[in-house]
């Protein structure tokens, strides 16, 4: 098991969602889902810790970019952002709370190196704090 709490995945895709979490979860991670930006606010609402968000950005409802803005405003606007998206997303890179873009053309294995980065960054602060 991974880091404490859940990667929430935000993406409209239901077999592509499914499956990311899936794979997740055979790697020890703890996941919850969501289909849209809206959903995946009200994730972060609930009482469900989360500790990483791998947001695609073109989504119905609410897209990545809205769904990014309103987070900034949130008690979670710290939870680090993972981009992982087809659409171009270079002008999202500077947001203080994404930590990468992983095209979806890298594949899985970007986005669990992206995902063991952020694991290691976290352990790395976790220790500089005790």
């Amino acid at each position: 098991m991974f880091g404490l709490g859940h990667i929430l995945v935000v993406e409209d895709n239901a077999d592509l969602r499914g499956a990311l979490a899936m794979l997740l979860e055979s790697e020890g991670h703890q996941v919850i889902e969501a289909a849209d930006g809206r959903l995946a606010l009200e994730a972060l609402a609930s009482s469900i810790r989360v500790r990483l968000v791998i947001l695609d950005l073109t989504m119905p409802v609410m897209d990545g970019p809205t769904f990014l803005a309103h987070k900034a405003l949130g008690p979670h606007a710290a939870v680090p952002v993972v981009i992982f998206s087809s659409s171009p997303s270079a002008a999202l890179e500077s947001w203080p709370c994404v930590f990468c873009t992983v095209p979806k053309l890298e594949g899985i294995d970007g986005l669990l190196g992206a995902i063991r980065d952020i694991d290691g960054t976290a352990a790395v602060a976790g220790a500089m704090h005790e």
